[in-house]
C-alpha cells in the first residue's frame, strides 16, 4: 500500500485502473469496482491505496485567477468594423459537486505524460482503447499484459485545461458574438461599457456554470479602440467631463455663495435676535427696578403718613398740655391777682400796698445808730 495525500484545500479524483468493465459505456464516470474515473472525490487527508488499482490524483479546488494580460488580449471586430482590444481577469473555481465530470471531460495529459498516454493506447489493442480522451482507455476490455505505467496530469495541468477548453473558449466566443453588435465608440463611453461587462459576467456565469467552473467574477479592463477614433472621442470625453466638472464647480461656488450669506444673514438674525434680546432685558429690568422703587416709595409713603399722623397726634397733644399748663398758670396767676387786689384794697389802693411790701422787705435790714 502507498500512502497518497491529498493537500489542503484540494481534492482527489480516484482513478479505478483494475476493475470490471463499466455497464454505462457511454457514461463520463463510472461506478465504484468500475475500471476508470468514479463519481465522488477524496477530501484532504492521507489514504493509503493499491497503485496497480487505484490512482489519486489531488486537484485545487482554492480560486483562480486569469488574466488576458499575462497571455494575449482578446480581440474582435466592432460593429463598425474597428479592432478593439481588450483584457480580461476572471476569478473562478471548480465546482466541488462535479469535480470528477470536469476532469474526465476536459482535462488530458501534456508533455511527458502525454507522450506516455499515447504509448499506452499504441499498445493496447482494444478497441474501446481508441475512444479520445482518458476515459477509453480506463474502460477497454483487455490490457496488455506488459507492464505499464499509466500517466497522470498533475494539477497545474488541470487547471490549464480548464482555462484552455472551457473559460477562454467561452470569453471569446461572447466577445466576438456580442462586442460585434457594438460600435466602437461604446467601448470609450463608460455607460454601455459598463452594460456589456454586466452582460459579460452573467453569460460566462452561465456557461461555465453548465461546465461545473464557478466564476467569482469576471472584470473588462484596459480597452483599447483604435486610436483614429479613440482620440478624438476622448478628447470629446473629456471636454464633456471638463464642461460637467467647470459646471459643477460653478454650482458649488454659487452654492458656498449662497452659504455664505445665508450664513451672513443668521449672523445678522443672531445679533438683532440678541439685541432684542438685550432690549428686553434691560426693559424687564428696568420694569423691576421701576416696581421696586415704587413699591419703597409707597412704604416710605405709607410710613411718613404714619409718622405724619404721630407727629399730628403729637403736636395736638403738646398744645393740649401746653393750653391745660396756661390754664393752670391762668388760675394760678388769676387767684393770686385776686389776693392781692383784696389786699391792695385793704391798704386803701396799690401803692399804699406796695410801699407796705417794700418796707416789710427791707425792714429787718434797717438798725439804729
Amino acid at each position: 500500500m502507498d500512502a497518497v495525500t491529498v493537500p489542503p484545500g484540494h481534492r482527489g479524483v480516484v482513478w479505478n485502473i483494475a476493475g470490471k468493465i463499466p455497464k454505462k459505456t457511454h457514461s463520463f464516470l463510472v461506478e465504484d469496482g468500475e475500471r476508470g474515473v468514479v463519481s465522488h472525490t477524496l477530501e484532504a487527508g492521507t489514504y493509503y491505496f493499491n497503485p496497480f488499482m487505484k490512482r489519486v490524483i489531488p486537484v485545487n479546488m482554492r480560486s483562480h485567477r486569469f488574466d488576458t494580460q499575462k497571455t494575449d488580449p482578446i480581440r474582435f471586430p466592432s460593429k463598425d468594423g474597428f479592432e478593439i482590444t481588450m483584457d480580461v481577469v476572471i476569478e473562478w473555481a471548480i465546482d466541488p459537486n462535479r469535480l470528477a465530470e470536469v476532469y474526465v471531460k476536459y482535462v488530458d495529459l501534456r508533455g511527458k505524460a502525454h507522450q506516455g498516454l499515447k504509448e499506452v493506447l499504441r499498445k493496447s489493442s482494444s478497441s474501446q482503447s481508441k475512444r479520445k480522451g482518458l476515459l477509453g482507455y480506463f474502460s477497454k476490455s483487455s490490457q496488455t499484459k506488459s507492464s505499464i505505467t499509466v500517466p497522470t496530469p498533475s494539477s497545474p495541468n488541470v487547471i490549464a485545461c480548464i482555462v484552455e477548453k472551457i473559460i477562454l473558449p467561452n470569453v471569446r466566443s461572447f466577445t466576438r458574438l456580442e462586442g460585434s453588435n457594438y460600435p466602437a465608440i461604446d467601448f470609450i463611453r463608460g455607460e454601455r461599457r459598463i452594460a456589456f461587462q454586466n452582460k459579460f459576467g452573467q453569460e460566462l456565469v452561465k456557461n461555465c456554470g453548465r461546465e461545473g467552473i464557478l466564476i467569482r467574477s469576471a472584470l473588462i479592463r484596459n480597452v483599447s479602440p483604435p486610436d483614429e477614433i479613440a482620440k478624438p472621442i476622448r478628447e470629446r470625453e473629456i471636454a464633456i467631463r471638463n464642461a460637467e466638472k467647470y459646471k459643477k464647480q460653478m454650482e458649488r461656488e454659487k452654492q458656498e455663495k449662497n452659504l455664505a450669506m445665508e450664513k451672513k444673514l443668521e449672523e445678522r438674525q443672531t445679533l438683532v435676535t440678541q439685541a432684542m434680546a438685550s432690549q428686553d432685558v434691560a426693559r424687564v429690568n428696568a420694569e423691576k427696578k421701576m416696581a421696586v422703587a415704587l413699591t419703597l416709595a409707597k412704604q416710605e409713603l405709607e410710613v411718613a403718613k404714619k409718622q405724619y399722623e404721630a407727629a399730628k397726634d403729637q403736636a395736638e397733644a403738646q398744645i393740649t398740655e401746653g393750653r391745660a399748663k396756661a390754664y393752670v398758670i391762668y388760675q394760678k396767676n388769676k387767684a393770686e391777682a385776686a389776693g392781692l387786689r383784696e389786699a391792695a384794697s385793704s391798704f386803701g389802693g396799690g401803692q399804699e400796698y406796695v410801699l407796705y411790701l417794700f418796707n416789710k422787705k427791707i425792714a429787718p435790714a434797717l438798725s439804729y445808730v
